[in-house]
Parts: structure tokens; sequence; C-alpha cells
């Protein structure tokens, strides 16, 4: 048995663990399908979601017919703010 609720707010481990921080997920090397330790909190390893294979396949179906039903392009002088002039 593991103590989720210890885990998740170690302070040798998280920074600000009593806060809620989404965004400390972001850029990580972690694979949020695996079996890391550091998604326990949204389930991970057996008790991981059931439905992930499932959503990343709908992600990727509504995500290709965007690309094939619209011409998406960026506006005049948008190009500035991804490091490109």
């Amino acid at each position: 048995m593991m103590n989720i609720w210890a885990v998740s707010r170690d302070p040798s481990i998280w920074e600000e663990p009593e806060k809620f921080r989404p965004e400390r997920f972001l850029n990580t090397t972690i694979d949020y399908k695996g079996f890391n330790f550091e998604f326990v909190p949204f389930g991970a390893g057996r008790r991981g979601c059931p439905g992930i294979n499932f959503s990343m396949v709908l992600n990727e179906f509504a995500l290709a017919n965007l690309v094939y039903k619209f011409d998406f392009a960026l506006l005049p002088g948008e190009w500035r703010g991804c490091g490109h002039d």
C-alpha cells in the first residue's frame, strides 16, 4: 500500500506541494502513460485511467479533422513570437 497523499505532498520532491499547480507537469520527460510515481495522484500503474488509449485516439482524430477541414495560417507579422523574424 502506498500513501498517495504523503507522496504528492512531500516538500523534498515538490516545490510548494500544498498548492495546486498542474503546470509543474508540463516541461517534463516523464511519459504520462508509464508507471511513474510522480503521476500517482492522477492515476498510474494498475490504477491508471482505463480510457487513456481511447482518449488519445479520439484527440488525434479530432485534430486530424480540424487540419483536414480548415486552412490554418498565421496572420502577417505573427511569426515573431516563435523566435523567428
